[in-house]
């Protein structure tokens, strides 16, 4: 399911695909920066941390994860990324050369599930950022 609700495997592959050319788009270039900025953030916090070696560890950890996403996104997500845009710019001759509908089903549940996972590694590395920022 994406922001605004819309289960993509609800609906026929030819038109879960459309959306994706623009999450891919725009994805590419504010979660590249968004990542920076957050990690380096965390690098200041964790360099200026004079409470304890314990806090500083935490803020890199925090800091870590937050860029951990790209390397992440470029080894483990991009070839099932390329695969469902080159498909999807294809349309239905696309989905035929690709292996039918079946085969772009599954490449879209692999496409949510490691979506879910790089939200799980960017939800660990603000709680353990919020831990560290919220210690007395």
């Amino acid at each position: 399911m994406n922001s605004n609700g819309t289960n993509f495997l609800e609906h026929p592959n030819q038109f879960s695909l459309r959306p994706l050319r623009a999450l891919f788009s725009s994805g590419s270039h504010i979660f590249r920066e968004l990542a920076t900025a957050s990690s380096a953030a965390l690098t200041a916090l964790a360099y200026n941390a004079t409470a304890s070696s314990a806090l500083r560890i935490e803020y890199m950890l925090a800091a870590v994860g937050s860029i951990g996403i790209a390397p992440f996104t470029m080894i483990v997500m991009k070839p099932t990324n390329m695969t469902l845009k080159e498909i999807g710019e294809q349309g239905q001759e696309g989905i035929n050369k690709s292996g039918g509908e079946q085969r772009v089903q599954k490449l879209l549940r692999r496409f949510g599930r490691l979506n879910a996972i790089r939200g799980g590694i960017l939800a660990w590395s603000a709680a353990i950022g919020l831990k560290a920022a919220l210690s007395p």
